[in-house]
């Protein structure tokens, strides 16, 4: 009887450790610190640069010869050496960010030819100017090498072709603004370029001198002029060196 007591007071006991440990699971989960998980997506949208060009104006030694153009083929007649010609091309950005805004003309002259000793930076130089802004016929020889006279600063780049291009870059680029239509528009305090209701709209002007030093290998012949606007983002290219990936807006002439 001594050993069967004994063996059912030890099954008790295991059962009763058993039960103990159930319970202390059990009693372990029921009490364990609340808990819950909040989830949140969140979408990077990359900001946008949109140049919209408006009307374009040209005048040609002072007198508005934009319908003129428009109605022969965007063909500007009788240009002659003495003569200065004008683009003033509005430009608008419709996208949210803010950017450099800059002025690029190709002037290709039928009348230069590649390989020749025309062929080089005395060709353009000696024939064309570009100055920034108006510059009136009467001033046009005396600002030479002035404050407005940008391609002899600069210089010309030349492209390879049946006849000789040369490719002028403004060297002054300037700020213009997002549009405030769009969400996080950006703008920045030095914009240049402020105009209209959005302050996100400027006119990029340009004077195309036709030095009378001109020779008379360039009478009949087509100086075709392409007009590009510009733009590239400002955040975190503040200092306007790198144009790679542009966004363009262009207009053409000859």
């Amino acid at each position: 009887m001594t050993n069967a007591n004994t063996q059912n007071k030890r099954k008790s006991r295991l059962i009763l450790a058993a039960l103990l440990a159930t319970i202390a699971i059990i009693t372990g989960s029921i009490f364990a610190f609340f808990s819950d998980v909040v989830d949140h997506n969140t979408t990077i949208t990359a900001g946008t640069l949109d140049l919209v060009r408006g009307t374009t104006t040209i005048t040609q030694n002072g007198v508005d010869v934009t319908t003129a153009v428009g109605n022969n083929n965007d063909t500007v007649e009788n240009f002659n050496p003495g003569d200065v010609v004008t683009f003033s091309v509005p430009i608008k950005n419709e996208g949210s960010k803010s950017a450099w805004l800059r002025g690029n003309l190709e002037i290709t002259g039928k009348a230069v030819e590649l390989g020749t000793v025309d062929g080089d930076t005395t060709a353009f130089d000696d024939t064309f100017v570009v100055f920034s802004g108006t510059v009136d016929q009467s001033a046009a020889a005396t600002a030479v090498t002035g404050a407005n006279d940008l391609s002899q600063k600069t210089g010309w780049s030349f492209t390879a072709g049946t006849s000789t291009s040369a490719t002028f870059v403004d060297p002054t680029p300037g700020i213009i603004n997002g549009s405030n239509k769009t969400a996080d528009f950006e703008a920045e305090s030095g914009a240049a370029y402020t105009d209209g209701a959005d302050a996100n709209a400027g006119t990029l002007t340009y004077t195309i001198y036709f030095k009378p030093t001109a020779k008379n290998k360039w009478q009949g012949k087509d100086i075709s002029i392409d007009f590009k606007a510009q733009a590239i983002q400002y955040r975190n290219n503040t200092t306007s060196t790198s144009w790679t990936d542009v966004v363009s807006t262009e207009y053409g002439a000859q």
